[in-house]
């Protein structure tokens, strides 16, 4: 039988695909003798190929395709494995690898307040399945782990439709009390040295609160890791990931505010979204994204990104990213993300780039904004009658700009059922010269939180 290239993927396309026909040959296999040799042949070959992909869920769960992805590729790790526990009353050693044993939690913590996902890469914003998260919770090593993602499958699935998934894993098991016990704030941080799957990725979440409804919660959502992998020897080939290091969205008042863009169109002429036009498009490149530029530059293709500090304590959130590979630059360029009190989220850049003569921050959003003439350092930003603040706390002279997206033909993402495509997107940007060397951005409900901000110099770091 000839070896398709989707057997030796590392990526969605092997789980999907061979993850499919598992439990089609276990269905078969008592048939009559011609057909059972049949099926053990496709039952072998299929979990040996997904061995190849099954290391891809890395160390902590994360899926480096992004979070649509996730689903797709764990609903067929899952299909697979109940079918071998139901026909050989075992798992066929899938759930064996160490990152699927944290994959339910991660996925949680992709869920904002709203219960909308940070749709990081080719995926589009909505509610996540919570199906997966019930199935997963039979396997905890504890029982406190199992209360917990039992209560969080039940979360999730007051936001969306039942299928029979969710029906057929429903878990009684935990209540809201068992998620109050989280951390707050968390890093997913794939820091291994094991070259034989996919591209490394940094993720991490603050949040004000477990118990508060989702207006009265503050969110904050960041992505690190790496932009590239060259597993196929292509300079284009970066399975479903985008440009994006650095990049972030944020909740208050029950909407999001900092939005990802997701998915742009697949079917572009000739394939060009998976080829080598990839990183013209908007939605792929840095400039689609809630991150810097320096000089109309998008981010290196092969950089990376570590969050290299993470830390929660009663009145602050911080994390550190080194951009610096992620621009392909020898000078260093930092971000920092900050939830302080749990009221006001903060983006705090720094870069000591000489060669570089101009900077931008870049922010898209489907709020209203408005600039005031008279202090152009401050924006008014609302959303369905929901208002909040954004202002730049340094340099002093700095100004924000509102720019409408008016994307041509064929860039619009029209046919990917994108959650924001209804809504007219605004960028709210800040143009610098490099000597500046930092910005530093904040947003609240309360403009008088940034205020104080802006005169305690110590909170920047």
């Amino acid at each position: 039988m000839q070896s398709m290239w989707w057997t030796r993927d590392i990526y969605n396309w092997n789980l999907v695909s061979n993850g499919g026909m598992v439990p089609t040959a276990l269905s078969v296999a008592d048939y009559n003798t011609s057909v059972k040799e049949l099926a053990d042949f496709v039952l072998t070959r299929s979990l040996e190929a997904m061995k190849i992909a099954l290391p891809s869920w890395n160390p902590q769960g994360v899926w480096p395709e992004g979070s649509g992805y996730w689903a797709f590729a764990m609903q067929h790790t899952i299909l697979a494995a109940a079918s071998c526990t139901t026909a050989l009353n075992h798992d066929c050693d899938i759930f064996k690898y160490e990152g699927l044993k944290g994959a339910a939690l991660y996925y949680f913590y992709l869920h904002g307040p709203s219960m909308t996902i940070f749709n990081w890469a080719d995926c589009e914003a909505g509610v996540g399945s919570p199906w997966e998260i019930f199935y997963l919770s039979r396997l905890a090593n504890t029982t406190e782990e199992q209360r917990v993602l039992s209560a969080a499958g039940r979360m999730l699935s007051k936001a969306t439709d039942p299928t029979w998934q969710t029906i057929a894993y429903w878990n009684s098991d935990g209540t809201a009390s068992d998620i109050y016990s989280l951390p707050r704030s968390k890093a997913f941080l794939d820091k291994s040295t094991d070259r034989s799957y996919g591209r490394k990725t940094h993720l991490g979440f603050f949040r004000s609160c477990w118990n508060c409804t989702a207006d009265k919660t503050v969110w904050l959502a960041f992505k690190g890791g790496e932009n590239h992998f060259d597993d196929h020897g292509s300079d284009s080939h970066n399975n479903h990931g985008h440009l994006d290091l650095g990049h972030f969205v944020f909740e208050m008042e029950g909407e999001r505010w900092a939005i990802d863009l997701g998915a742009g169109q697949y079917d572009f002429p000739d394939l060009a979204y998976f080829g080598r036009f990839r990183w013209g498009y908007y939605h792929t490149s840095s400039f689609g994204h809630n991150v810097l530029s320096f000089d109309g530059q998008s981010q290196n293709r092969f950089g990376n990104a570590e969050i290299y500090f993470f830390e929660e304590t009663p009145t602050q959130s911080t994390a550190h990213i080194n951009l610096t590979s992620g621009y392909g630059l020898s000078e260093r360029v930092t971000r920092t993300f900050s939830l302080i009190k749990n009221t006001t989220v903060m983006v705090h850049d720094e870069w000591n780039y000489t060669m570089a003569r101009k900077v931008e921050w870049r922010m898209h959003t489907v709020a209203n904004m408005t600039v005031e003439s008279d202090k152009q350092s401050h924006v008014e930003l609302s959303i369905n009658g929901k208002t909040i603040y954004g202002m730049i706390l340094e340099p002093l002279n700095a100004k924000f700009h509102v720019e409408k997206l008016n994307l041509p033909n064929p860039q619009i993402s029209e046919n990917r059922g994108s959650l924001y495509n209804e809504f007219p997107i605004n960028v709210l940007t800040v143009k610098l010269d490099s000597s500046y060397g930092q910005v530093s951005i904040a947003f609240s409900k309360d403009i008088h939180d940034m205020k104080n901000l802006g005169e305690n110099e110590n909170l920047q770091n």
